[in-house]
């Protein structure tokens, strides 16, 4: 393991260290010599010689706990410091007699210390810790020191001056401790703010990156799927199937990373909602597992669902949510698990009028987690490299974006597992119970579907993305035009007011889908307008696109049935004669 450089140390110090401890304690440290040397020279004018060795004695340690900080160890100083000032004004408080007032210096003491701890938990406790160490110095010299001194000769006159001096000593030091306690609290503050914003700033920038990165990811991916949904329809060979089936898994698989870096990214930005709709449970598991049977077959892996008849209900939930949390554990158990089998299952554990609580539980005969890295998976990024997962792949966010999700839900992923022994993963969730009769899905068939005698403009500037959108609403029976920007499409819009649709792109040259949705709805308000983009859309860019005038949006890479449901709901067929 390679050890970090001095340098290096130093600067973690200086970005950790807001309220510059270390330094502060630096200082007290300087003060001290001074204070002692200036209290030496007093003591020897006195001829108080039992004081002076004592004050000579808390130097040379002060000047240790120096050295100790120049050589490097900073953590050792504040104690060595602290503890000698103690300890000393105590030894000076038995050897001058309560008269003499030097005890009342554990009164500032007590000013300083918030100076040389920071605000965490652990330096709390060291805080409490030397209050509680002053407190008991400053009752120990109350009850047990002499009024005067019984270890050395001390004069009433010598008594009365040194009393003077102590106390405005006292008050004088005092009073510079709770000024520099205000300042450096605030200068603590201002730089407190100031990493917040800069956090802040970064979290944005950070999101704007993988926001942009996700876009510009996501449409080749567009592209890619487009052409495989294309493909499908031809023809084929058993080869030629193959691959086209290999090429479908990779551009999944590729989808998934990307989709799962940018869902992991709005969950540490807080921009992750659940959004609950009414669905049955029993069939909306069926369907989740349906696109994974090819996938187990090819792995000669089987794979088991076992759904109580109790849950053939309606509930109200994220469905989209648990689903992906569904399919991340069916992914991550086919990915370690060679052979053997997968078991889904899904168990009621109890019910009354207005909830249901659901075990889920996905079971595999993997290669198993050992004991120590089972929290590890959890972690962002977190994955066990041993000799059986090395060749594995992913970002390591399944399990995590999996538990934010359940976190979400009020719920937490939990797993038992032993190497060798395969593992088991389960959740627990507790859903709203809605009294709607259960509708069986339909399950539509492209080649159903039929958009005959509606008018659809496709402004998008990637050729790719709009030979194979042309191509799919063609083959839909629809009649589209197409423009490569905004302008071009304003321009057909002026030469053609009557479509039914408009799938716009966002990004685009000369002018963009932002740009051209305020035009479009101010000239012709009544053709509803989709957003065509690669963005992965959240709550916030949700609202914005609305606020601008669009009806809704698909994400690439579409699904033609995704693409068909939006086109059907808010595509109404305009009157030939209609105007804008």
């Amino acid at each position: 393991m390679n050890r970090p450089n001095n340098k290096t140390s130093i600067k973690v110090a200086e970005m950790t260290d807001i309220k510059e401890v270390s330094k502060r304690t630096y200082q007290l440290a300087y003060v001290c010599v001074g204070v002692c040397f200036v209290t030496l020279l007093l003591y020897l004018f006195y001829s108080l010689y039992l004081s002076a060795l004592l004050v000579g004695l808390l130097l040379v340690f002060t000047l240790i706990g120096i050295w100790f900080n120049n050589r490097g160890y900073e953590k050792y100083t504040k104690p060595i410091i602290l503890t000698t000032i103690m300890l000393f004004v105590l030894l000076l408080a038995f050897a001058e007699g309560l008269a003499a007032g030097g005890y009342l210096y554990f009164i500032p003491i007590l000013f300083a210390l918030p100076l040389l701890t920071e605000s965490n938990k652990p330096y709390k406790k060291e805080l409490i810790f030397y209050f509680i160490v002053d407190c008991s110095a400053f009752c120990c010299c109350i009850l047990f020191c002499p009024e005067k001194s019984s270890w050395q000769h001390i004069s009433d006159e010598t008594y009365k001056s040194m009393f003077h001096l102590n106390t405005t000593g006292t008050l004088t030091v005092a009073i510079i401790f709770v000024y520099f306690s205000f300042y450096f609290e605030k200068k603590y503050a201002a730089a407190l703010f100031d990493q917040i914003a800069k956090a802040e700033n970064a979290m944005h920038t950070r999101t704007a990156f993988l926001s942009n990165m996700g876009h510009e990811l996501r449409t080749p991916l567009n592209g890619i799927s487009g052409i495989i949904g294309l493909l499908k329809k031809e023809e084929l060979t058993p080869g030629q199937q193959e691959y086209l089936n290999l090429l479908k898994y990779c551009s999944d698989q590729m989808l998934g990373l990307v989709n799962d870096v940018l869902d992991f990214n709005k969950i540490e930005a807080g921009k992750l909602e659940l959004h609950p709709i009414v669905f049955n449970v029993k069939q909306l598991l069926n369907q989740a597992v349906q696109p994974f049977y090819y996938r187990f077959e090819q792995k000669n892996v089987a794979l088991k669902v076992q759904i109580d008849n109790s849950l053939d209900e309606n509930i109200m939930a994220d469905d989209l949510r648990l689903v992906q949390v569904i399919n991340n554990l069916l992914s991550n158990a086919l990915k370690f698990t060679e052979s053997g089998q997968v078991k889904l299952m899904a168990e009621t554990l109890q019910r009354d009028y207005k909830t249901i609580g659901v075990r889920f539980t996905v079971q595999d005969s993997g290669i198993g987690i050992d004991a120590r890295y089972q929290k590890k998976i959890f972690e962002s990024f977190g994955q066990v490299i041993n000799e059986n997962t090395r060749k594995q792949q992913g970002a390591g966010l399944g399990l995590t974006i999996s538990q934010r999700l359940l976190e979400l839900m009020g719920s937490t992923l939990e797993v038992t597992s032993e190497p060798g022994q395969g593992s088991t993963f389960f959740f627990t969730c507790a859903f709203e119970r809605v009294s709607t009769a259960s509708v069986p899905v339909e399950i539509e068939k492209e080649n159903e579907y039929d958009l005959e005698g509606m008018q659809i403009l496709v402004v998008e500037d990637n050729p790719i993305n709009l030979m194979i959108i042309s191509k799919l609403l063609k083959d839909w029976k629809a009649q589209i035009n197409t423009a490569v920007n905004g302008k071009l499409g304003m321009d057909s819009l002026a030469e053609n007011h009557a479509y039914d649709l408009i799938l716009l792109d966002l990004q685009m040259p000369e002018m963009d889908g932002y740009e051209a949705i305020i035009e479009i709805k101010k000239l012709y308000p009544r053709i509803p307008v989709l957003a065509f983009t690669a963005s992965l859309v959240d709550d916030l860019m949700k609202n914005e696109l609305l606020n601008l005038g669009f009806d809704g949006y698909i994400t690439k890479p579409f699904k033609a049935q995704e693409l068909y449901k939006k086109i059907q709901k808010f595509c109404t067929p305009l009157p030939a004669h209609a105007n804008p």
